[in-house]
């Protein structure tokens, strides 16, 4: 069958091959609708450039922006570079990782852990503290979100005091760590408001140590 040729000829032969055309007009434009909507369906977040270490304070070279799958974007991604440069991560970070508001010292992040405190049952309320340990090197061992006892010794070989339990770990210094005002070695620790003022009273006087005492303690379960 000659298409021209029906075409210029009127009759029924030319309206159905019309009908025909229209329709595989029709689906071709859904298919490419259906493709381009899926292609679009993308957003833009801020991801990691490279390796960060815990406490690094963000630069523009460590970031980049993405598309990434609507479906694969955690809620609190962050897609402003403003909103993440200049921060210090509280957790190590890998090439390609989103970046959320759960990784960088702030108000949400303390909220968070608030929220979730197991200690928190009376709803009293929460503050931070901070605390150099008395072994600085062991910061380095201790993970942002962990549970923590704070424990002291008055005299050597004593039994040991505790001045406060089911702390959790906002942040911790090494010598890794960029944040200027904070030496290696203490940690931002989240407690109820006069646990945290027994902490702080005690670190006047006394060497402070940390137990940790929450999940990461029991692996298998």
């Amino acid at each position: 069958m000659n298409i021209f040729h029906v075409l210029k000829q009127p009759g029924w032969q030319r309206t159905v091959l019309i009908k025909r055309i229209i329709a595989i007009c029709l689906l071709i434009t859904a298919f490419i609708l259906g493709l381009s909507s899926r292609i679009d369906n993308r957003q833009e977040v801020i991801t990691y450039r490279q390796k960060i270490a815990a406490g690094k304070r963000i630069t523009a070279e460590d970031i980049e922006l993405r598309r990434i799958p609507a479906d694969l974007v955690p809620i609190d991604a962050l897609s402003d570079s403003s909103a993440v440069i200049g921060r210090i991560v509280v957790a190590a970070r890998t090439p390609g990782h989103i970046a959320t508001e759960m990784d960088l010292i702030g108000s949400e992040l303390t909220n968070s852990l608030v929220k979730n405190f197991t200690q928190n049952a009376n709803g009293e309320t929460i503050n931070m503290v901070p605390l150099r340990l008395a072994d600085p090197t062991l910061a380095g061992l201790l993970s942002h979100g962990d549970t923590v006892t704070v424990v002291t010794s008055l005299q050597e070989n004593a039994t040991p005091q505790i001045i406060a339990a089911g702390g959790r770990i906002i942040f911790a210094a090494t010598q890794d760590s960029q944040l200027a005002s904070a030496e290696p070695g203490t940690v931002l620790i989240a407690l109820p408001e006069l646990e945290a003022q027994k902490v702080a009273a005690a670190s006047l006087s006394t060497p402070l140590a940390v137990v940790l005492s929450g999940d990461r303690t029991h692996p298998d379960q």
